[in-house]
């Protein structure tokens, strides 16, 4: 089976969204190009490249409706002129790498760490000997950075609870003091009822 045989798999629909098994470890890309035509003349076409992780086979086509519904973000990036990002942590914010070995992941199609967390072992295989090791790394950085982002979580919610107690302390101390007022207030109008 070529490349686009493992592309072209018919998914499953959720709330009318294609869904396909391992589509989130593919990098992929809109383009323009032009498409010469029987006759000789070209036709403006929107293109799709596939990049298949762990190997060097790369799709190329047409796009078709199917694939801007399969690949919404990526399609809806490219409309509207947008970067079309990469799934995930690019290898290039991931400090475990060297460029030399970010250039050679390139080579197999794999440009984020969640690539590296979920490759299969046939691609592990193709990375060579290392593979297993580092996509270790790749899930133990990932790890880490899903709890750090939860210790952040926490952080924010009892800096807002903070401020929500010191909004509150700020609204009872002002209560207090006009509560005290009116007593004071009281009090001397009724000093003044008993002296008359």
């Amino acid at each position: 089976m070529d490349a686009s045989g493992i592309v072209d798999n018919i998914g499953m629909t959720r709330n009318g969204v294609l869904q396909y098994g391992g589509d989130q470890s593919l990098y992929v890309v809109f383009e323009p190009r032009a498409k010469k035509l029987a006759d000789g003349s070209f036709k403006n076409c929107h293109f799709i490249t596939i990049h298949l992780p762990g190997g060097k086979n790369t799709v190329v086509r047409e796009a078709t409706e199917a694939d801007k519904a399969r690949f919404r973000p990526q399609w809806n990036a490219y409309e509207q002129g947008q970067a079309q990002a990469i799934n995930g942590v690019p290898l290039s914010e991931w400090p475990a790498l060297c460029e030399q070995e970010r250039a050679e992941l390139r080579t197999l199609n794999i440009f984020s760490v969640e690539q590296i967390a979920q490759a299969s072992d046939i691609t592990l295989q193709v990375m060579g000997p290392n593979g297993r090791e580092l996509q270790r790394k790749a899930r133990d950085y990932l790890d880490l950075a899903k709890d750090s982002a939860k210790v952040e979580q926490v952080a924010n919610e009892n800096l807002l609870l903070k401020e929500q107690l010191a909004l509150m302390a700020e609204k009872f101390a002002e209560f207090e003091r006009t509560q005290k007022s009116k007593s004071r207030a009281k009090k001397k109008d009724e000093d003044q009822e008993e002296g008359d």
